[in-house]
């Protein structure tokens, strides 16, 4: 545009749509498997203290980048709260809105979400244990990569005890 010489460009990778075929499947045996888009940079920690997947999009870039985190939470960890207080947490701390209900690997889970910017499920899976599965993403690249978190969602399936 001749009348705005300069005007800032949205970085490709952080806009590119995920198409369906641009999945492939995770697997932590005895634990859980899912779909994740292959675009997406994995970090396993999942034998560490407190069990942490993580997925990234462009971490080299400046700020914020796109990323999906699974946790597992149990009640042997140092830093254990129990389901309820995380989400009573996540409301207070993050300003975080109740979404709802929803089912993810055949449980009924429950959803916080900050407007364009992130959005948490919390699987039960006992009493004393339950996953956090974690979307963020900066404003610009927000609704662009929803669906890959939701597309998650809808293929998580759950290979072990529930413990």
């Amino acid at each position: 545009n001749p009348l705005t010489p300069f005007q800032c460009v949205a970085q490709s990778s952080r806009q590119r749509v995920i198409s369906e075929e641009a999945y492939r499947r995770y697997t932590v045996p005895a634990e859980l498997s899912f779909e994740y888009p292959r675009m997406l940079q994995p970090r396993d920690g999942w034998k560490e203290d407190v069990p942490t997947i993580s997925f990234t999009l462009d971490s080299k870039s400046a700020g914020k980048p796109v990323m999906i985190t699974i946790t597992k939470v149990e009640r042997a960890q140092a830093a254990y709260i129990g389901l309820e207080a995380a989400l009573a947490k996540d409301k207070d701390w993050q300003d975080a809105e109740d979404g709802g209900t929803l089912t993810v690997a055949g449980i009924a889970s429950r959803l916080t979400f900050v407007a364009g910017e992130s959005k948490t499920a919390y699987v039960p899976l006992a009493r004393d244990a339950y996953y956090t599965i974690v979307y963020s993403a900066p404003a610009e690249a927000y609704a662009a990569h929803l669906g890959a978190f939701e597309h998650l969602l809808k293929t998580m399936r759950l290979t072990g005890r529930r413990s």
